[in-house]
């Protein structure tokens, strides 16, 4: 079976396996994608590539591509194309054994191809009130989820993502809709009742330090809901005008903040998700074919930045999550 999937007519993906992209993407067909990949035996045309022993693996590398190669179990995965089409091969055994690290491989390559046509992810969530369009970029565990989903009211308020958006330099924001997690806490809704959860006992535990702690770590532990964002709440995209941020504190109105400094944060909450030095096959790749991985941090800021010009910027001091909805539409309003 072929998985195919087209991003908002931005990048296109052709996958022998189901991969870690919403569903909200899948198509039936596409034309030279961006990134393909196959899951297929292949050999090494060694004649043709250098050779780098790499403790108990070997990297064979020419201007072009680069294997991974694992000899004697059949364990290998060649990468190529960083410019135009990326096309990943991995061996069957390979995928049934770190199918995790190439889905997260595929991830970055995402973003890189993202770049270099003027978008970005942007670790955020994204809701409509009325006519405007209100971005949460934070960290994981901090409330993207719960304020986003709290948001929604099925009519005047609805949802473009609870934790991912894609943004460009022209100011669009599009949705990314991945499958939802609830947290510990409890979320009534009537509006999703497919993704209201009412854990009171992990409700009341998160807000204790060291189990706060443990759900971080263990998030399995606490009940929890996972599914999709329905569509009859669901925008497709739109253009920004209020962007809030979360810290500590028991302020009870959003403190403004400039564009520069929602940037600074939205970087590091960008990295947070999306750090292409920390992918092992993809930061040694660009590094034997000569491809400046350096410049995705400066292309995403800029790209962060342009998409925040004339935003209204504000920063939650303050630590209580059920306080979050209620000082954004009291400000946005």
């Amino acid at each position: 079976m072929t998985y195919c999937y087209s991003i908002h007519d931005i990048l296109t993906v052709e996958s022998d396996v189901s991969l870690h992209i919403p569903n909200y993407f899948l198509t039936d067909s596409v034309s030279d994608p961006d990134i393909r990949l196959r899951k297929q035996s292949f050999d090494v045309g060694r004649e043709q590539l250098r050779k780098k022993k790499r403790k108990d693996y070997t990297v064979w590398v020419d201007d072009q591509s680069i294997v991974f190669s694992y000899e004697i179990l059949d364990l290998r995965l060649r990468l190529s194309g960083f410019d135009e089409q990326t096309v990943i091969d991995v061996t069957p055994r390979l995928w049934s054994q770190s199918e995790n690290d190439i889905h997260k491989l595929v991830q970055e390559l995402l973003q890189l191809h993202l770049l270099d046509n003027g978008y970005s992810f942007l670790h955020a969530g994204a809701v409509t009130v009325d006519d405007k369009l209100v971005l949460l970029p934070a960290i994981g565990t901090t409330g993207k989820t719960y304020t986003s989903l709290s948001l929604i009211d099925g009519e005047s308020r609805n949802i473009l993502s609870d934790d991912r958006v894609i943004v460009s330099n022209d100011g669009t924001v599009y949705s990314y809709p991945n499958v939802v997690n609830t947290g510990p806490y409890i979320l009534e809704n009537e509006a999703i009742p497919e993704l209201s959860v009412n854990p009171r006992i992990s409700s009341y535990l998160a807000d204790i330090p060291i189990f706060s702690i443990l759900f971080g770590k263990f998030y399995w532990i606490y009940p929890s809901k996972s599914a999709e964002i329905p569509d009859r709440v669901l925008v497709d995209s739109g253009t920004p005008t209020h962007a809030f941020t979360f810290s500590a504190g028991d302020a009870e109105t959003p403190k403004p903040i400039s564009r520069e400094e929602m940037v600074r944060r939205g970087m590091i909450q960008h990295y947070d998700t999306f750090n292409p030095f920390s992918n092992y096959l993809l930061n040694y790749s660009t590094f034997l074919l000569d491809y400046d991985l350096t410049n995705a941090i400066s292309d995403a800021r800029e790209i962060i930045s342009s998409a925040l010009e004339g935003v209204d910027c504000y920063d939650i001091e303050n630590g209580d999550k059920s306080e979050y909805p209620k000082q954004i539409l009291e400000t946005v309003k």
